[in-house]
């Protein structure tokens, strides 16, 4: 041990036996005056938190205090065996600071701090303002990747803000409910918690909120094969949007109106969406929708060949993503970079960072993106000759594409496992996936991928010494 830390650990040892040597109720008046004296210092209390509604939350301006609002909030709370009205005080001083630190934490992605503080919040106070804290507690778990912790902290905000006879409060605990069950494969259940929330919200004549809801629900069809009524949706949550004047709201539906333009082939729709998307999240200094918009960004160069433009979005995108911590974000970008490796001709790369983003979906459980790198993966396997791997990997991702309703992932898998199949021998088992497979592509109305997959399986076909497979065009 070196000669500063042993210093380090016996200077420990001897503050932690001189606190504990001094009586209950002397620590609590030392710490009664370390509070006083770092408040004055840091610049006053700061106002206090104006009530938040869950709907739309309130901006709380920053202030110097707020960097050592929790050291003043522990100290509070270790102050409250003083006398009995200081001890009420520091009770009420505890408060505000959790309130200011939480929010603090917040504002500077800090999810997991976020969350602790939030919930030591919500133990000292109650009714609306306890649901409050409650759901903005579960927000943070979410963003941090903790799901599991996220949900019953989400159900208990449900529960008191309907105890409280606040509705707009459980309508908006309600929908992030519904983007919770979403991100973790329980579409049903994610759907119903949505159409519970705009039931609510709609009641109350909160517009904002139901163009949000709205916009989840779109979200929801979309990824279930629904692309009408997805659209449909989409343009109605926008025209809410621009109805409130809420430009924020709008750059978010925006960019969701684009990935759909994507999916179904409407590139240059797409890109004009996207980047107008990216200008207002840059206008109202949103980095985490920065984030994700410059993956979407990267996504669309990669599927126009521009394989340069694509890798700088996705470095940026995972760059931003760590700064706010968006793991689940973080998770979706490197499985997209990873098939830029791929499509570059970077298999060890692309290996490594497939599996990286399937360590991450897996931390988080985002069962619907480790679907699509399961499938990713499995067709890497493919290419580089492990046959075996690719088609169990390919199997699992398929069942996990049905499990949670990924009917556009399910279908391009669908129709690469045909080419495998094929590969291996199995004519008719490769016949029957790819006509599956590329009637659901069609479907859902993706023209771009048709034609690759129609491409693709036209050269195994050639390959393997015999004519293309034959399936029926939609008529009109």
């Amino acid at each position: 041990m070196t000669a500063e830390k042993a210093y380090l650990f016996r200077h420990a040892l001897l503050r932690d036996a001189a606190y504990q040597l001094q009586l209950p109720g002397d620590r609590a008046r030392l710490h009664a005056i370390a509070f006083a004296v770092i408040e004055k210092l840091a610049g006053g209390p700061g106002p206090d938190i104006p009530p938040q509604e869950s709907s739309r939350s309130v901006d709380v301006p920053p202030h110097p205090v707020d960097a050592f609002a929790e050291e003043l909030a522990e100290h509070a709370g270790l102050a409250l065996h003083a006398a009995a009205a200081r001890g009420k005080a520091m009770l009420e001083a505890r408060k505000h600071y959790l309130g200011r630190a939480a929010e603090y934490a917040t504002r500077h992605f800090q999810n997991q701090s976020s969350e602790r503080l939030w919930q030591q919040h919500s133990e000292l106070v109650a009714g609306v303002e306890k649901g409050e804290s409650l759901r903005r507690a579960g927000h943070a778990a979410f963003r941090a990747g903790g799901m599991g912790r996220a949900e019953p902290l989400l159900a208990q905000a449900v529960d008191v803000f309907r105890e409280a006879g606040s509705p707009g409060g459980e309508a908006a605990a309600l929908g992030y409910l519904g983007v919770l069950n979403n991100a973790t494969g329980r579409v049903e259940q994610a759907q119903r918690f949505h159409e519970q929330a705009l039931a609510i919200h709609r009641k109350l004549g909160d517009l904002g909120a139901v163009g949000m809801t709205l916009g989840s629900l779109a979200n929801i069809y979309r990824q279930t094969g629904r692309v009408e009524l997805a659209e449909r949706t989409h343009e109605e949550a926008l025209a809410i949007h621009r109805q409130c004047g809420n430009r924020r709201t709008e750059g978010l539906e925006i960019g969701n109106l684009a990935g759909l333009h994507r999916e179904t082939g409407r590139v240059e729709q797409a890109e004009r969406g996207y980047e107008e998307a990216m200008a207002l999240n840059r206008e109202f200094h949103d980095r985490r929708a920065e984030g994700i918009g410059l993956g979407n960004l990267a996504g669309l160069y990669q599927e126009l060949g521009r394989f340069d433009e694509a890798e700088r979005a996705y470095d940026a995108a995972i760059a931003i993503k760590r700064e706010v911590g968006n793991m689940i974000g973080e998770g979706i970008v490197y499985g997209n970079l990873a098939s830029l490796y791929q499509a570059t001709g970077r298999a060890t790369d692309a290996e490594r960072t497939y599996g990286r983003a399937l360590a991450l979906h897996r931390e988080v459980g985002n069962r619907r993106s480790e679907a699509i790198v399961m499938g990713n993966l499995a067709s890497l396997y493919a290419e580089t000759g492990r046959l075996d791997e690719a088609e169990s990997f390919y199997e699992a991702a398929l069942a996990l594409h049905r499990e949670v309703r990924s009917r556009r992932f399910e279908s391009l898998h669908l129709c690469q496992y045909a080419l495998l199949m094929l590969t291996r021998g199995r004519v008719e088992a490769a016949r029957e996936s790819w006509i599956q497979g590329f009637r659901m592509v069609l479907e859902i109305g993706d023209s771009r991928q048709a034609e690759i997959k129609l491409a693709d399986m036209k050269q195994a076909c050639v390959r393997a010494g015999m004519p293309p497979f034959e399936v029926a065009q939609p008529t009109e």
